[in-house]
């Protein structure tokens, strides 16, 4: 996995054109060059080789991440309530904002959710953790995270049934019992109370997508007009996407594709097949295992909506090398035995 991705910063390298200069967006004037570009996505990934190089040395272990899985609890909840503070203060003159607002900060939340099952042996610590973020991510309004977080509890909890005793397997219903009677209470208090979260509902029923529709249909009625062999293979460089239609793509494959082509695209392919092929070929019901399948869901799922390869959080980078190394390891060691 980590070849890959080498082989992917590497390929950016390569193939990043430095543009240079401003670009008029919907928002602001925004400076942007290929370096700034390689930049953003070297620290979005290269945390991840530091912390399994470390995992190696034998310098972060489960008793490190149990430790620092409580430290980041306290540093995403503080970033993602002062994040909500600052929002409140520059909309509190809205009207729509008082009852409520999208605060992208629930992404940050997301993120943490594979670091849970380090942070305590009693699933119902873990759960009440969840709970917690779950409740965080759905005060974001962001309707992408909402959605995976939903995915990994689902997930957590069949993980859970499925590897503990009958005893446990009574425990662990309960849990979801109380997680499904608090989430339906809380969804009915804000549908029947808050105008914001009734327009965010109302808007997805009607299959509204924060006008990625039109990006989308931008999109390709730039590549119909304006394809050539290069672009196709090599894509456009860095920002190619802001250059095209003047904003990003929003998904992650389209934006690899306008950027680096078939070839970027083809290698942030062959990252997810590894990483699927890890987490099938190491299954063996640890809590590394359920850790790093969070990290896939949360990774992937988030690339056909929300551009994820350049703002990977650290705790979880921190999951995904920890994680990798850990199966790595226990399967060595079993195959020593064996």
């Amino acid at each position: 996995n980590f070849l890959f991705i080498r082989l992917y910063i590497a390929s950016l390298w390569l193939i990043t054109i430095d543009l240079g200069g401003t670009l008029s967006t919907w928002a602001s004037d925004w400076t942007f060059t290929g370096s700034k570009y390689v930049m953003e996505i070297l620290f979005s990934i290269f945390p991840a080789f530091v912390f399994y190089y470390f995992c190696v040395r034998n310098q972060i272990n489960e008793r490190t991440i149990i430790t620092w899985s409580w430290i980041f609890f306290v540093v995403v909840a503080a970033c993602y309530f002062f994040r909500r503070s600052v929002l409140q203060t520059q909309l509190e003159n809205y009207v729509v904002a008082r009852d409520g607002f999208t605060n992208n900060s629930a992404y940050i939340v997301l993120a943490f959710i594979p670091m849970i099952p380090y942070l305590s042996r009693r699933n119902m610590t873990q759960f009440l953790a969840f709970g917690l973020c779950l409740f965080m991510i759905f005060m974001g309004m962001k309707r992408g995270a909402i959605l995976i977080s939903l995915i990994c509890l689902l997930f957590v909890l069949l993980f859970y049934f499925r590897e503990s005793s009958n005893t446990k397997k009574i425990e662990i219903f309960v849990i979801t019992i109380f997680l499904v009677y608090v989430g339906y209470r809380i969804f009915d208090y804000y549908y029947l109370n808050n105008a914001y979260f009734q327009s965010r509902l109302l808007n997805t029923t009607q299959g509204d997508v924060n006008g990625r529709d039109e990006i989308y249909i931008m999109i390709q009625n730039y590549l119909n007009q304006h394809s050539t062999v290069f672009n196709i293979l090599l894509g456009k460089g860095a920002y190619g996407s802001l250059k095209a239609i003047g904003q990003f793509a929003h998904n992650d494959w389209l934006e690899l594709f306008i950027n680096q082509g078939m070839l970027g695209l083809i290698i942030y392919f062959i990252f997810y097949v590894r990483l699927f092929k890890t987490l099938m070929r190491y299954k063996n019901g640890s809590i590394a295992w359920l850790s790093l399948l969070l990290v896939f869901t949360i990774l992937f799922t988030r690339t056909f909506f929300s551009m994820s390869y350049g703002e990977i959080d650290i705790w979880l980078s921190l999951a995904l090398s920890y994680n990798t190394y850990k199966l790595l390891c226990q399967n060595e060691y079993i195959n020593n035995i064996a």
